[in-house]
């Protein structure tokens, strides 16, 4: 296959996922009151009586908007999956594909399952800890726009944190990453870790610390299990 059919076979899977996306964002959002509800629900047990506010006039129709995105963004991605393994899937051997179709489907399932640990433990968890912390003279009132952020984030940022261990360890057990590599650039992968905290994070430095600890944590832990991996795999070469 020519370069020119590769770039057109690429063109058409990313329409097609384009149009899938545009899809489910219009299915969404015929259903964003509800969807909005669900998201808000651990909102609405953890804070009991304190009601979300919003300040913009706006603001209420973007929240809609914005869940509508999330929600068709999170359908859309098995999709996109599908769609990047019809295409690379042409040019890989046997057993690459049986790789990296175990990675894809682990991946996906254990970032699914980030999310909805972030979306129904994790956030109600915090939730209940800032009201708790707080001192009893302040009255809360919590923004529609900051906790809507602040869910999604969570959610997505605990899917990405759960799965950096999974990646690394089935990238060993299947001689397509290397343990030394790993540790050898450890510097480099802090820095580019710490700038995906920055990214989930909503400005101040030490939220950045602490979401950077997280996945830095995550990736030592996909190391050690990496490192246990790559010596069952040695070992299992001894014994032949």
């Amino acid at each position: 296959m020519y370069y020119s059919q590769h770039l057109d076979e690429l063109r058409k899977r990313m329409i097609s996922c384009v149009y899938f996306f545009v899809c489910a964002f219009a299915v969404c959002y015929c259903f964003s009151e509800k969807l909005l509800l669900l998201i808000l629900q651990p909102a609405r047990q953890s804070l009991r009586n304190v009601p979300l506010v919003f300040t913009h006039l706006t603001e209420g129709f973007m929240a809609h908007l914005k869940v509508s995105f999330w929600i068709a963004l999170l359908f859309t991605f098995p999709f996109i999956i599908y769609q990047a393994w019809r295409f690379i899937a042409p040019a890989l051997y046997g057993h690459e594909k049986n790789v990296v179709l175990r990675l894809s489907v682990y991946s996906s399932m254990v970032f699914l399952s980030g999310i909805l640990l972030g979306y129904a433990v994790i956030t109600p968890c915090l939730s209940i800890f800032s009201f708790w912390i707080a001192d009893k003279w302040l009255t809360p009132m919590p923004r529609l726009h900051n906790y809507l952020i602040f869910t999604l984030k969570t959610s997505f940022f605990t899917g990405i944190l759960l799965q950096l261990p999974l990646s690394m360890f089935l990238g060993v057990k299947s001689g397509m990453l290397q343990v030394a590599k790993c540790k050898e650039k450890r510097k480099i992968v802090y820095i580019l870790l710490y700038i995906v905290a920055m990214s989930f994070s909503t400005g101040d430095v030490l939220t950045q610390m602490l979401l950077a600890l997280g996945l830095i944590s995550t990736y030592e832990a996909g190391i050690f299990f990496s490192s246990i991996a790559g010596h069952g795999k040695s070992e299992s070469k001894k014994k032949y």
